[in-house]
């Protein structure tokens, strides 16, 4: 993985040719879309009810598309602007914060595609390339380096242990890395036999390849794009390895990264259940949202974090409402992982500038679904030692686990891992 020595640029042109090749991928800060041959890279059922002279589509390679509703795809048709943004094809393409009102305009003429930032706060990148219509954009951005200065330290502990029900084989790794400042979890799906063997193989791949973007100096916007990829690798390998098998895992990554001008910086990447939190003056905060069916709802964003908050903190079903209650009661079904049937994982990577004092928090579903936040929150702040914090993290979801009169009880690998920059 090359991500150091890309240079940026204001504007691309992509002979339309080139499609006929492979999908060309182009991501609106981190939110991946792609250009496609609709004869190439199209279902023959949607391509037949689709004009046929349109020879390019702006795609969503992680969303169904639909002809009637329109939604999943845009025609790019000759002679055609299509600016993309939170602003405009909203009702096609589910865009997160992170892409801009209005992010990138792509116009065909003939057979040439212009690819042009609009001066965009994340950026927008082919490939490893980034455009952008900030001019020096080098000088503007600040670059992650792979050295921290020497004054800062962070620790990092991690404790897990398998369901009951079957002890010998825990469904559920992790790695911790101080070296690379660097924690990930990982909770094999579905409780089929190869489950085990597909968060072990994220656990072993991530790690070797943040190795490669350890090593580097990136841009921020870049090493959000970094982690992505290294999850995407992962969810390549376990494909690879499983030889047909229909293995898969959740996973949730974190790694320290610095500013040139000093400033630590932790980029999440995540796919699936587990979740992320930032321990800071006694207070619990969610960094990530869970890739979840919630009951059949597709809320917003912050509505989705507000109900997951929520839900983190029940212990009686009678006070919640029926949105609430059928959330709470599908929490367990996922939609998106590593592995699996081959789909590609919906991954959300987010950063955060970390401070002296602050714990981030990794956790596998075992933990997070047995306790609430408050019983987390309370945890960390009675005991400062972190690898006796994630001990006590799952022992007590251990304990709730096995109290079938409770309403958050449930049965399952569990694992806890904290990364803490001490103050």
């Amino acid at each position: 993985m090359n991500v150091g020595g890309d240079s940026f640029r204001k504007a691309i042109t992509y002979e339309l040719t080139s499609i006929k090749e492979g999908p060309i991928d182009i991501y609106l800060g981190d939110r991946r879309l792609q250009i496609v041959d609709p004869e190439r890279d199209l279902p023959a059922s949607i391509n037949d009810s689709l004009n046929p002279n349109i020879r390019c589509f702006i795609v969503d390679p992680n969303a169904k598309v639909d002809v009637d509703a329109e939604k999943g795809y845009k025609p790019l048709r000759d002679g055609e602007r299509v600016i993309l943004g939170r602003r405009s094809y909203q009702e096609r393409f589910d865009f997160d914060p992170y892409v801009s009102s209005k992010h990138v305009q792509i116009r065909r003429t003939g057979d040439e595609l212009e690819i042009i930032d609009l001066s965009s706060a994340n950026h927008t990148y082919l490939g490893r390339t980034a455009i952008s219509a900030v001019k020096q954009l080098s000088a503007d951005i600040d670059t992650l380096t792979p050295e921290l200065n020497g004054d800062l330290t962070f620790e990092v502990a991690a404790h897990s242990v398998a369901n009951e029900r079957h002890p010998d084989r825990n469904e559920d790794a992790y790695f911790i890395n101080e070296n690379l400042r660097a924690i990930g979890v990982f909770d094999g799906v579905g409780g089929a036999s190869g489950s085990d063997e597909a968060s072990r193989l994220a656990a072993h791949a991530i790690p070797k390849a943040l190795e490669t973007v350890h090593n580097q100096s990136v841009p921020l916007p870049l090493a959000r794009l970094a982690v992505r990829d290294v999850l995407i690798e992962a969810h390549e390998t376990i494909m690879r390895k499983g030889e047909g098998q229909d293995i898969a895992t959740t996973a949730t990554i974190a790694k320290v990264f610095q500013t040139e001008k000093g400033t630590p910086y932790v980029v999440i990447g995540s796919a699936g259940d587990s979740r992320a939190y930032l321990y800071r003056d006694d207070m619990l905060s969610h960094l990530t949202l869970d890739h979840a069916y919630l009951g059949g709802a597709t809320p917003e964003q912050q509505q989705q974090l507000q109900l997951q908050q929520t839900l983190a903190e029940v212990v009686d079903l009678t006070n919640l409402n029926e949105k609430e209650l059928a959330a709470f009661q599908s929490r367990q079904y996922i939609t998106s992982c590593l592995g699996g049937d081959g789909t590609s994982p919906t991954i959300t990577v987010t950063e955060f500038e970390i401070a002296p004092g602050d714990r981030l928090l990794l956790t596998t579903d075992g933990v997070h679904d047995n306790l609430t936040n408050s019983e987390v929150t309370k945890v960390l702040r009675d005991i400062p030692d972190n690898e006796f914090a994630a001990e006590v993290l799952v022992k007590t979801a251990r304990s709730r686990s096995l109290d079938d009169s409770h309403v958050r009880a449930k049965r399952d690998d569990m694992t806890a891992a904290i990364l803490a920059y001490p103050a």
